[in-house]
């Protein structure tokens, strides 16, 4: 009953949507399918920049180490449904080229996925899907993150694999 219910939480998130997961909760199968959220992360008192001098509005200004962290909110169909919390750390300044490691936080459980990002060129990016919990336990896949134009949103696009 308990994977069920599992299972029942996670297509309840993606109701209305054209996407698909199919997630049976812990101890069981990870989950399949896609899923699409949009994140928001418009700077500002959750977001900061370890280097003061080279603040994380001009990420040109980047040196290598420098660590932004931040968070947002995760965005369905206009919902508001979890939160975004990630690190980035610059290792490569011409372009500015992070590592990036991201937990996306869900009414049922969370997604954690690792990658790489160009900040310079405002390009979509991949990463791994590389664990969850909850209805997300045993996730692996990638995931695509693609900024929307003038809105200082993220679309994000969850592919999970068997």
């Amino acid at each position: 009953m308990k994977r069920l219910a599992a299972a029942a939480a996670a297509l309840m998130l993606i109701a209305g949507g054209t996407v698909a997961v199919s997630a049976a909760g812990h101890g069981s199968e990870p989950p399949t399918g896609s899923l699409a959220v949009d994140v928001d992360l418009v700077p500002g008192p959750t977001t900061l920049g370890a280097n003061v001098v080279n603040e994380a509005s001009n990420p040109t200004a980047s040196q290598i180490a420098d660590l932004y962290a931040g968070n947002g909110r995760v965005l369905q169909n206009g919902r508001d449904v979890g939160m975004f919390n990630f690190t980035n750390i610059v290792t490569h300044v011409d372009p500015v080229i992070t590592v990036i490691t991201g937990i996306i936080g869900l009414p049922h459980g969370s997604v954690l996925t690792e990658g790489t990002a160009n900040l310079t060129t405002g390009e979509a990016s991949k990463a791994a899907i590389i664990g969850g919990t909850g209805a997300y336990g045993g996730a692996r896949g990638t995931v695509t993150v693609t900024p929307v134009p003038n809105t200082g949103r993220q679309h994000v696009v969850l592919r999970f694999v068997p």
